[in-house]
């Protein structure tokens, strides 16, 4: 009897001195580490859903006029009018047709290369500004593979001499998808996964919205989203979610899982790079190596990509450590630049294609 007493008093003293340390620990990374965990995730929305063409690359409707804006909390973090030329893109210029003389850059990437989050899209303006000819090709969530796609579409219709990536690291592990429309959601799905199968593991990337909408509606109808989202998960596993230490673990636990199929993406990636080397041999291939938030929070790459590149007839142009670069390039709570970031890029990208000497030799 004594010794069973004994053994629920210690097993109760192990409980009470978890509980504090788990408590303590939830202190500490809230203090130390407060942006691990939003209570409110980020609303993407956009008045138009992208399509998958038919060599699977993924545009935009043609002569669009189109918005699209990011809400964190409760209040807009972006908020942007496009325009959509004749091929789908993120352009105020038609692309066809196309030049057929003279030196003619196609810009491959994603958000990034869209420039959606600046008060205009970067690529057209660095074109206008320097009088070059140019095809601007970023659409936000694709990656590598996405890229190769989109070169074999494009290539069909336009003709060009140098091709420009613009890319992330978290490009090389993206892998090819399609989007669903369903009401008002826009999945953004694996190849080989069914729609449904989608539609149940996955929550909607992207949220449609009226072109006319006012902000106070946006941030209306992110309230009900969220709600929704609250209401199907249920109060346990909002809780879960809120906690940094579980955070912090599911971080830590889900790199170690993910280190397998990111090699495997990142050879799918480099092997999609010299595939495209290989259906241009004439052209200059350019990799324009961006960094995203925590790349420059750390000063450096997630990956060194130099020596992968290396041999392989694509240059690589690392922005870290050429252009001036910092914090404060970027929006106040997302990954992507702001327009100061994106003004600083079209001055380092210009710089690295000398893009200047050209335009003072002309």
């Amino acid at each position: 009897m004594l010794q069973r007493l004994f053994m629920r008093k210690n097993l109760l003293l192990v409980a009470i001195a978890l509980t504090l340390s788990l408590v303590l620990a939830e202190i500490a990374l809230r203090i130390a580490a407060p942006d691990l965990v939003r209570s409110e995730i980020p609303l993407l929305f956009m008045t138009h859903a992208q399509f998958r063409d038919d060599f699977g690359a993924i545009r935009f409707a043609p002569h669009q006029m189109a918005r699209s804006a990011m809400i964190y909390g409760h209040e807009l973090e972006t908020d942007t009018r496009f325009q959509t030329n004749d091929m789908g893109f993120v352009d105020y210029r038609d692309y066809l047709p196309p030049a057929k003389t003279g030196a003619r850059y196609v810009f491959v990437g994603d958000s990034y290369a869209a420039g959606l989050d600046g008060e205009r899209p970067w690529i057209p303006a660095l074109r206008d500004r320097f009088g070059i000819q140019a095809y601007a090709l970023g659409m936000g969530g694709t990656g590598v593979l996405g890229f190769e796609r989109m070169l074999q579409s494009i290539s069909r219709q336009l003709s060009f001499t140098d091709v420009v990536f613009v890319a992330i690291t978290d490009d090389l592990y993206r892998p090819l998808w399609r989007p669903l429309v369903r009401g008002n959601g826009v999945w953004l799905c694996p190849g080989n996964m069914s729609d449904q199968a989608c539609e149940e593991r996955w929550s909607p990337v992207v949220h449609l919205m009226r072109y006319d909408s006012t902000s106070a509606e946006l941030i209306g109808q992110a309230r009900e989203i969220r709600a929704e989202i609250a209401r199907k998960q249920g109060a346990l596993r909002t809780w879960l979610q809120n906690s940094y230490v579980l955070q912090l673990a599911r971080i830590v636990v889900g790199n170690q899982l993910r280190q397998a199929g990111r090699r495997a993406a990142l050879d799918e990636s480099l092997e999609a790079l010299a595939r495209i080397r290989r259906a241009h041999p004439a052209g200059r291939i350019r990799f324009v190596h961006v960094p995203d938030r925590h790349e420059t929070a750390r000063g450096k790459y997630d990956i060194d990509l130099a020596p992968l590149l290396a041999g392989t007839g694509i240059d690589y142009l690392p922005v870290l450590g050429t252009c001036p670069w910092s914090m404060q390039r970027y929006l106040p709570n997302d990954n992507h630049p702001n327009s100061a970031g994106y003004e600083a890029l079209a001055q380092c990208v210009a710089g690295m294609l000398g893009l200047e000497r050209s335009s003072t030799d002309r």
